[in-house]
């Protein structure tokens, strides 16, 4: 197994330390170390000692390899994403210490920068996996290789149209085609800022099974967002307004006829089960999650398993 990991982790490496260019299209100039959330200001706020516990696992271990890593706040979200000058520009509005989440602007700025995060992660993966092809000592059957490389590739294509109608709804605030939910709840010591998708795998199979493949569209990407202030946390979640009735009605219901309690319960589901870009401060991973990893590594073992992400899980982070 130790093998294993290490053969994987050495090409992750090499493919995660490359240097990148400025992700905006007319900038030829380097990405620098990108922060997906800023560190003063938002990290620094469940930070003890300069460090956080970051979500990981390894997808590719049978049961998943997971571990919550103890990182510095300098490192910690951090991604080759743009050159200093657009990373400016695009992110001054989330990068004040003062910022309002609820404001609309800048829910389309984190959910752009989790996206181009994403993309990031994508690119990564696909180079790792190649690599790892060519590679005599690979513990990966190749047909899982290839049919994840063009998964990713998939996702990439799928993705530049979300992200261009995201940029259009930053650079001109007429557009309205997105809509996003805000809830305050309770402190707790998380921050998150990622994308999933809202269908399930039985959805999806069923897609594939009932319609053409060239007329498939993409699946329904949602952005959420969730960050402690001083006396409390709030939730952001987003998509693409009327892009599916289903995702509509779910999130209107969330967010409008739930109680926090019942919020906090399906956020929890998808932190463990869809989002990986989440961090818990040193004393919630000690109180909340060190002695359950046990139960979360079977729950994602059951999850690789089930075709309905949005089944509610008996398991809750925040219990």
């Amino acid at each position: 197994m130790k093998k294993r990991l290490a053969i994987i982790e050495n090409h992750r490496k090499k493919a995660a330390a490359r240097s990148r260019k400025c992700f905006e299209s007319d900038c030829d100039s380097f990405a620098i170390d990108s922060h997906l959330l800023q560190k003063n200001g938002i990290i620094n706020r469940i930070a003890e000692d300069r460090h956080v516990y970051e979500f990981a696992y390894s997808t590719f271990t049978i049961p998943y390899h997971l571990q919550f890593q103890r990182r510095g706040i300098n490192k910690v979200f951090s991604f080759k994403g743009f050159c200093p000058i657009h990373d400016n520009q695009i992110f001054s509005p989330i990068e004040k210490t003062d910022f309002e989440l609820t404001s609309n602007q800048n829910q389309l700025l984190f959910a752009y920068r989790s996206l181009v995060n994403e993309f990031r992660k994508k690119e990564i993966v696909v180079e790792y996996y190649t690599s790892l092809l060519t590679d005599p000592q690979n513990p990966i059957p190749r047909q899982l290789l290839q049919e994840s490389i063009q998964g990713q590739n998939m996702g990439i294509q799928d993705g530049f149209k979300v992200l261009e109608l995201l940029k259009a709804n930053i650079h001109d605030p007429q557009n309205t085609q997105f809509i996003f939910y805000s809830r305050q709840l309770p402190r707790i010591d998380i921050c998150a800022c990622g994308v999933y998708t809202f269908e399930t795998s039985n959805e999806i199979n069923s897609l594939f099974y009932t319609k053409d493949f060239r007329f498939f569209k993409p699946l329904t990407d949602v952005f959420l967002t969730f960050l402690p202030f001083e006396n409390h946390s709030i939730l952001s979640i987003g998509f693409i307004n009327g892009y599916n009735k289903k995702c509509d009605e779910y999130y209107h219901d969330l967010f409008n006829n739930r109680t926090d309690q019942y919020v906090l319960h399906v956020l929890s589901d998808i932190l463990v089960l869809q989002l990986e870009n989440w961090i818990t401060s040193k004393t919630f991973y000690y109180d909340k999650i060190h002695d359950r990893q046990d139960k979360i590594i079977k729950l994602l073992n059951w999850a690789g398993k089930n075709m309905d992400e949005r089944f509610k899980l008996k398991f809750n982070l925040f219990k």
